[in-house]
């Protein structure tokens, strides 16, 4: 520990109100963080027509932000829980704004692959820092809500964008002049968190981060059954939801020939939806006490509200579509993050590796959905067809769901007896 992290020791009960201030920071800079990743598929149609790269290269690119998750997320954090979690994020955001930067500069595809790869590679430095400065911050019986806040949040950064996106373009004259001030931006959020972030130092903690230990940490990891389930949820729901929102707007421009400042409303409310399920749903799940029946129910209506909005519906009903969907995939996903802090037992670096764990089957979904649609549009000349196809994924989210042990306030008294 460093001698400033030794200032900041705290006994265990005693939770300060600044624990606003430094979760305030990380949901925020999430949120404003997914700009140009998470509104990729408002970029695609701009992108193609400049650089001249097909729907195959397009799944390639969305792919590519989450490969490096796929491929480095448990190592890096074996790697990065060593250090220290304020300045680890630190240099993952000034990082961040110096990809963006030179991404805003491609002269073709290559260069601009590469850039986003980067940027996946940044966020893997971020997500582990996030981790444990939760951990250090936030009490045990508000990890829903605030879980719920942080997904909403996110979902909320997601929809922004799919809304500004196109009026971005035609305001600041093109995709690579927003990657530039969206660098600007980063840059400045980097300097508001090395001022105001603080660490919270309990004795347990220390002692929790004292047993790291590479190998054997990640074993003992993968022995905790709830770390495997989640795993198998993380990669069904999330597959169809972000290879839709890569997708959607190409399929609506050129399948549906709708126009593209309302293609951006019909997306952007997708997000939305998770904005009203992950408050609402974070709240209920800590209020019951339970996790367990704000999960598995999702996988059982996702795949029909999926192949509904990728049938010739009116175009009227496409927003409702896209707002159910929202709210019913992001649902699970308060309770799914909480559960690994709730796990009797388990330490810090468990944690933080576990989520880790979670996150690299996530991407591995997405990854795997991106570059399976792309290939399937380009064989089967039918995006639509592609799309149906992954409708079927969330019902992996209604098997793990029924099989995890219960870990919400109201199952604790039964493990102590």
């Amino acid at each position: 520990m460093t001698q400033n992290q030794q200032k900041l020791t705290v006994s265990e009960e005693k939770y300060p109100r600044y624990r606003w201030v430094v979760v305030g920071m990380l949901i925020f800079t999430q949120a404003v963080g997914i700009l140009l990743t998470g509104g990729i598929g408002m970029f695609l149609p701009a992108m193609r027509e400049e650089l001249g790269f097909g729907m195959a290269e397009g799944g390639l690119l969305g792919s590519l932000v989450r490969a490096p998750q796929v491929i480095f997320f448990i190592p890096a954090s074996l790697l990065l829980v060593r250090f220290n979690p304020k300045w680890v994020y630190f240099g993952g955001l000034v990082f961040t704004a110096v990809v963006s930067f030179f991404c805003g500069r491609a002269p073709g595809f290559v260069f601009l692959a590469v850039g986003y790869c980067l940027m996946g590679v940044m966020l893997i430095t971020r997500r582990i820092p996030d981790t444990l400065l939760r951990l250090q911050w936030i009490p045990k019986k508000e990890f829903a809500t605030v879980m719920g806040i942080t997904m909403g949040t996110f979902a909320m950064g997601q929809s922004i964008a799919m809304i500004i996106i196109p009026f971005l373009l035609i305001t600041l004259g093109g995709w690579r002049n927003v990657f530039s001030i969206y660098s600007l931006v980063i840059l400045f959020l980097s300097i508001i968190w090395i001022v105001f972030a603080k660490e919270r130092i309990t004795p347990a903690y220390q002692e929790g981060m004292a047993s790291r230990a590479g190998r054997s940490l990640l074993i003992g990891v993968l022995k905790r059954k709830e770390f495997l389930l989640l795993c198998l949820a993380m990669f069904g729901t999330p597959l169809p939801y972000m290879t839709t929102l890569l997708f959607l707007p190409t399929y609506l421009l050129e399948e549906r020939g709708i126009a593209l400042t309302a293609v951006g409303i019909i997306v952007g409310l997708m997000p939305i939806g998770g904005i009203c399920s992950s408050f609402i749903v974070g709240f209920i799940s800590d209020r019951i006490g339970l996790r367990r029946p704000t999960i598995w129910p999702a996988g059982l209506i996702l795949p029909f509200l999926y192949f509904g909005l990728f049938s010739p519906i009116p175009a009227w009903a496409l927003p409702v579509f896209t707002f159910v969907i929202g709210f019913v995939s992001y649902s699970p996903f308060p309770a799914m993050r909480t559960i690994p802090f709730e796990l009797p037992g388990i330490k810090p670096p468990e944690v933080a590796v576990g989520q880790s764990l979670i996150q690299t089957s996530m991407m591995l979904g997405t990854v795997f959905g991106a570059l399976a649609v792309g290939y399937l549009a380009e064989s089967l000349g039918s995006l639509q067809t592609a799309l149906r196809i992954t409708c079927v994924f969330p019902l992996m989210m209604t098997v793990a769901g029924l099989l995890l042990p219960e870990t919400g306030t109201k199952a604790r008294p039964k493990e102590r007896k």
